[in-house]
């Protein structure tokens, strides 16, 4: 640490510390007599030469604080390097020169530090019960009926209105006196009243239901009912007359379980040569992977859940505000494919301010960011290495990639080549890193009971690493051609 400068530092936010850089006078006064040499160079003063103009002609020329803002690069940074020298403070996610006072010289500068993360002592003794990875009859034949529901249509029916239909009709209720004689309180005089006849959600008053059952499309009728003086509606207590027409019945309609509609679901295209049993059986196959792939990713979730529970964790905002940028910048990559070339041009799709999308995006970054802290936090306790089959997996998915990349772009030079190999490299490496601790921390919570398939983990944000992974192939290609 020089002895012309003096530091203090103060608590900020969360990983974040305030430092003071004060300066000696003799230190500001040498930087500023050579800013105003070089800005001589450039002046027109009357009545003196450019590079022959004295310093307090300089100074009140373009005044002193204007002369002093020339000099922050060469008085205020390297001032902070030493002090994160000194502090050991090599990466820090960002730097903010928030103050300057200008008699005596001082800059107040907010580090953000690099995010921490901690493992609780006693992380191994952590345990999830394993599920089960495969379903039972009650569960596939739950699944079979949730599709067909799904699947199901609602269609204009002539038959007698039934439960669960929908029912378009015109309506009149007229509130009726003591001697059963209508008043001049209306209640209701509608035109395309829309009712669903729902057996565990009835309407008001009871009983209006079961009048429309039988009825069909064209049909007419006349009936009475009353509101319970104990009920809630503002109408308690009162009898009330009902004329109603139906205009349309409209079912249900829910397909059969066969191969017709196994074809519709498994090949949209509408062309299969495949046995209904053979369509089946794919269908279950792809079911089983979904609900294996639900079960382990359950677990692993539940896992960080509860590492994180003991885990100390220090998080800047700077960071996840970096973090979000990146986020974005990738999801606009994929977006292009799609026409939509700017930040801008997507908010005005989903209605949102830049502000409103960012806030929405912390939250999932954020836990993102902590699920990464833990697993490398876990990575480093666990000292765990690639095996040599994932490295041998890197190098190839590397090599495979570079051979697309010479295919498609042949004006790239091997130099822009070897810089893309080798950020490829660490983003695949990072990649395989991860899928492999994830597995290690699984096998771990569940006593080896469960692991991840051997192909890939179960990851959410496989879509956004391709379209991260294909715009970093074409900035390849950009390099290349600036080269």
């Amino acid at each position: 640490r020089s002895s012309l400068v003096i530091y203090k530092t103060g608590p900020g936010n969360n990983r974040e510390i305030l430092v003071d850089i004060t300066l000696d006078d003799d230190v500001v006064d040498r930087q500023m007599k050579q800013t105003a040499e070089e800005l001589s160079r450039t002046l027109n003063i009357p009545g003196f030469r450019r590079s022959r103009i004295p310093y307090r002609v300089v100074e009140r020329f373009v005044g002193r604080e204007h002369l002093l803002g020339q000099c922050h690069e060469k008085l205020a940074e390297p001032a902070l390097r030493r002090f994160m020298a000194d502090r050991g403070i090599e990466n820090p996610e960002a730097m903010t020169l928030e103050n300057i006072d200008i008699d005596p010289v001082m800059y107040r500068f907010r580090l953000s530090l690099e995010p921490y993360a901690s493992l609780a002592p006693d992380y191994r003794a952590i345990r999830v019960e394993p599920g089960a990875l495969e379903m039972d009859e009650e569960q596939r034949s739950r699944a079979r009926d949730e599709l067909l529901q799904a699947s199901a249509t609602r269609e204009e029916s002539a038959e007698s209105v039934d439960w669960g239909d929908d029912v378009i009709l015109d309506g009149r209720s007229v509130v009726l006196d003591e001697d059963m004689e209508e008043t001049d309180e209306v209640i209701l005089d509608e035109s395309g009243w829309q009712i669903s006849l729902d057996r565990d959600h009835p309407l008001s008053p009871p009983g209006l239901e079961e009048e429309l059952l039988g009825l069909q499309s064209g049909g007419a009728k006349s009936f009475t009912l009353t509101y319970p003086d104990d009920g809630t509606s503002v109408h308690s207590g009162k009898t009330v007359k009902f004329d109603v027409s139906i205009d349309t019945v409209m079912r249900q309609t829910t397909p059969e379980w066969d191969r017709e509609f196994l074809v519709r679901v498994m090949r949209p295209d509408g062309e299969a040569t495949e046995s209904f049993e053979e369509l089946e059986a794919e269908f279950w196959t792809v079911r089983e992977q979904q609900w294996t792939s639900n079960i382990l990713n359950g677990e692993i979730e539940e896992a960080f859940e509860r590492l994180e529970q003991n885990a100390v964790l220090e998080i800047g905002e700077a960071t996840v505000n970096n973090q979000v940028q990146s986020a974005i910048e990738t999801r606009m990559q994929g977006m292009r494919q799609y026409g939509v070339n700017s930040l801008e041009g997507y908010l005005r799709l989903t209605g949102q301010t830049e502000a409103e999308y960012r806030e929405t995006m912390k939250v999932s970054v954020r836990q993102e960011l902590v699920q990464r802290l833990l697993l490398w936090e876990f990575i480093r306790e666990e000292n765990l290495e690639l095996p040599d089959h994932a490295a041998d997996e890197v190098t190839q998915a590397v090599n495979e990639t570079i051979a697309r990349v010479r295919e498609t772009q042949a004006d790239a030079t091997e130099e822009a080549i070897e810089r893309f190999r080798e950020v490829h490299t660490q983003n695949v490496t990072s990649e395989r890193m991860h899928q492999f601790a994830v597995d290690a921390l699984l096998r771990m919570v569940t006593d080896g009971v469960h692991a991840l398939p051997s192909s890939s983990a179960p990851r959410e944000d496989a879509a956004d690493e391709e379209a991260a992974q294909s715009a970093a192939e074409t900035e390849a290609t950009e390099e290349a051609s600036d080269a």
